[in-house]
């Protein structure tokens, strides 16, 4: 049984892909040195940590981080996914347990700049990478303009 098969087995991809539809946040974003990536973000509260321990163990992607109280803001609980290989990851989960509400869109655009960030060739020549850049700018550019509430 692969570890997709497994993640059929009881539902869980099924559910996964629901709650990332409910709760999820697909991000293409800039890094430090100027360049751009992806990133899925699960933010909770403190009290749903054993949820996301679930769904990073079933998955083998991401990290958690805790934030404490903080004036009338609740403790908080972040799952998120942001190396190359973990979205790939990811990517592959969904592509088999596909999103169904609003975020589908924004997994698809997500998707084809994961698909163009995984293209980077790592070289000290400059200018090697631009069209990439370019190509995940246009992506990011079309996530967030598909935000705007109508």
């Amino acid at each position: 049984m692969t570890e997709l098969d497994a993640l059929a087995a009881d539902g869980f991809g099924h559910w996964l892909a629901g709650f990332i539809d409910g709760e999820g946040c697909f991000v293409i974003h800039g890094t430090a040195g100027g360049r751009l990536k992806c990133r899925l973000a699960v933010a909770v509260r403190a009290d749903e940590l054993p949820t996301l321990e679930t769904i990073q163990a079933r998955t083998g992607a991401g990290t958690i981080v805790t934030r404490p109280q903080r004036g009338t803001t609740k403790p908080e609980a972040t799952w998120q996914v942001q190396s190359r290989p973990d979205c790939l990851r990811m990517a592959e989960i969904f592509d088999r347990f596909p999103l169904r509400a609003k975020k589908a869109r924004d997994y698809a655009i997500w998707r084809s700049a994961l698909r163009t960030w995984a293209t980077v060739r790592r070289t000290g020549y400059p200018g090697v990478n631009d069209e990439v850049w370019r190509r995940m700018e246009a992506s990011r550019k079309a996530l967030n303009e598909g935000r705007r509430f109508v």
